[in-house]
């Protein structure tokens, strides 16, 4: 692990050809004693959300969370440039799969995780509408 993970992954984003990463970090908790909990999101996307004592711990642990979710993860597939969709689109259908996926992804699961739990499942939804409705073989 390196001692820099923010600048680990703003160099991997730049060598993948992705947007830099933005930090969105906030303390809770007392005056005293806050706790930092900091965000990473790249082309708004959420890749890890962490925790430290201070801010700068908060940002590194978000951004080493995040290193290892890329590495487990082909950042273009969560690119919105995809190939044409082959599916109609019925906006408030589609508005109501999103809904009804997001209802049920357990509240426990953040960040990307979530994101695309919400997605699969939302995806799913559609297309078994779609099917049935008889506009997609």
């Amino acid at each position: 692990m390196s001692n820099n993970p923010k600048g680990d992954l703003i160099e991997y984003c730049k060598r993948n050809g992705l947007e830099v990463p933005v930090f969105e970090t906030g303390a809770t908790g007392p005056e005293h004693q806050p706790t930092f909990e900091s965000t990473v999101m790249i082309s708004s996307t959420t890749w890890a959300t962490s925790t430290g004592r201070t801010k700068r711990e908060a940002e590194k642990a978000a951004a080493q969370q995040t290193l290892e979710n890329l590495e487990h993860n082909d950042p273009g597939a969560h690119n919105l440039d995809l190939e044409p969709n082959p599916w109609p689109i019925f906006p408030e259908v589609l508005a109501q799969c999103l809904n009804v996926a997001n209802a049920r992804v357990e509240v426990s699961k953040r960040g990307q995780v979530a994101t695309l739990e919400v997605r699969d499942l939302a995806l799913e939804l559609y297309k078994g509408l779609l099917t049935d409705l008889g506009e997609v073989v």
